[in-house]
């Protein structure tokens, strides 16, 4: 989840900031998916945000 924001080219601390929230919800189970991409102009990553949160709530569910 950290890749989201250190691949970022953005320099806008409010969108590194919300990319950074992800990682905090991957690892809360009754998180709810946000939008990461707020503070971006293209907010599509096609799923894949979404997609990389599940996997790490799964596999945290294996390790709980």
């Amino acid at each position: 989840m950290n890749n989201l924001g250190v691949r970022s080219a953005s320099l806008n601390p409010q969108e590194f900031a919300a990319l950074h929230e992800s990682m905090e919800d991957a690892l809360t189970v009754e998180a709810e998916q946000k939008l990461y991409y707020s503070y971006r102009e293209d907010q599509d990553d096609g799923g894949y945000s979404h997609e990389l949160m599940q996997t790490c709530l799964v596999s945290l569910c294996y390790v709980m």
